[in-house]
């Protein structure tokens, strides 16, 4: 199958950005997820600094399990986030996703990753499976009170939040490069014709002065090399019909 110049300009273009696009892609899907979980990180770090503040304003080591645990849900309910408040021997004060019986029966949260990391640096952070609410979730944890008498408030959003993130991020994605791809494939069509169409004429005006009509003549539409081309080819035919006319005329006096 013989190809045109247009079709294989179109294949060349295409081909490129086609190119181009997938490895983008690859690499943008590659870290996408990483990406979703960053801003995820950082909006429940400045969501438990802002609890932090709260509960610090209105902390009272007096208060009741039951208060704690309204506190928690009243600031759960808020943010839309599990909230859990911790003493710092461990023991679990109140949690937004437990009511009180299940309060009573929660084991001690003293050696979880990201309360060891508030007591230690201020702010604590892990990723794991909850055996209380049995889910993936990202933990971050600080420290309120004062220092004679810490307590540990902690926030955490469920990783499957993260993957829906993602998932709308790699659809958002994919349909921009298909977009992306559709668009490229309709200029590259525009541009093989404008650059083809002139060197189509040209030889089809070449063939019919190969072939003794030398009246044709290429119409010059642009200032560039194309151009420079379609001139010499009207030069050309000029001088050949010049030489012909004169041969003619020459020929024509030999029989007279």
């Amino acid at each position: 199958m013989r190809l045109t110049l247009q079709y294989k300009i179109i294949l060349f273009i295409t081909s490129i950005i086609a190119v181009v696009l997938v490895g983008v892609y690859l690499y943008l899907n590659a870290h996408l997820k990483e990406h979703a979980l960053s801003r995820i990180r950082a909006n429940l770090d400045k969501q438990t600094a802002f609890s932090q503040s709260y509960i610090n304003k209105y902390y009272n080591s007096k208060l009741s399990i039951h208060e704690y645990d309204k506190v928690a849900d009243s600031i759960g309910h808020d943010l839309g986030l599990r909230v859990t408040l911790i003493d710092h021997d461990g023991k679990v004060l109140g949690d937004s996703r437990l009511d009180y019986k299940e309060l009573l029966e929660v084991e001690n949260h003293l050696y979880r990753p990201e309360v060891q990391g508030a007591l230690k640096k201020g702010v604590g952070e892990s990723r794991r499976f909850s055996t209380t609410v049995k889910e993936d979730l990202l933990y971050m944890a600080k420290t309120f009170g004062d220092e004679s008498d810490l307590g540990i408030i902690r926030l955490s959003i469920p990783l499957s939040e993260i993957r829906e993130v993602s998932d709308s991020l790699k659809r958002l994605l994919t349909l921009a490069f298909i977009l992306a791809f559709v668009i490229t494939i309709v200029f590259s069509s525009v541009a093989s014709y404008l650059i083809a169409s002139p060197i189509k004429e040209m030889s089809k005006v070449s063939k019919d002065i190969a072939g003794g009509d030398f009246q044709r003549k290429i119409r010059i539409t642009s200032n560039d090399e194309i151009g420079d081309l379609a001139e010499s080819i009207n030069f050309m035919s000029k001088q050949i019909r010049t030489r012909f006319e004169e041969e003619t005329r020459g020929k024509s006096r030999l029989e007279a």
